[in-house]
């Protein structure tokens, strides 16, 4: 059987163990002991149902244990290329030090609300400060989420 990994984090007032490979598979507990316990049992029953409709286990996506490079490519449209290009410049660094502050402000901002959704205005990123705080240009919308953190753990 494969080795699916989980995420481990902190929901309200429990513990929650996700199966991210195993589409609603969750184990809920008090410590994060618990959870994975939980997590578990409810692993082994939905696999168990998985292989009675299927006559085969799912693939493990490897997702959260696989080395990464810290490269990607990213298409855009030219102008909003040109206005980070300017918005760099304005803020003296680099083009990919200035998406990368972005990608992990707005990262962090979603682990704090769940989602949320950038707008960048189109005036070189005059109204965008040192900290990019969400009173510049930055649109953050609330979600009813009260995640407070999570961690990864490989459940073998």
């Amino acid at each position: 059987m494969n080795n699916y990994e989980c995420r481990i984090f902190k929901y309200e007032d429990d513990w929650v163990c996700e199966y991210p490979d195993l589409q609603g598979c969750t184990g809920i507990g008090t410590t994060p002991e618990e959870a994975v316990l939980d997590g578990e049992e409810a692993k082994a029953l939905w696999l168990e149902d998985y292989y009675e409709e299927n006559k085969s286990y799912p693939e493990a996506s490897g997702t959260y244990g696989r080395e990464y490079s810290g490269r990607f490519n990213l298409r855009m449209q030219p102008s909003l290329h040109r206005e980070l290009v300017i918005c760099a410049k304005n803020e003296g660094v680099s083009l990919n030090a200035l998406c990368c502050q972005f990608l992990a402000w707005g990262l962090g901002r979603k682990q704090e609300s769940k989602t949320f959704s950038i707008n960048i205005q189109t005036t070189a990123c005059r109204d965008i400060d040192k900290k990019y705080s969400p009173n510049s240009s930055w649109k953050i919308s609330p979600s009813h989420s009260k995640r407070e953190s999570f961690s990864l753990v490989n459940a073998s």
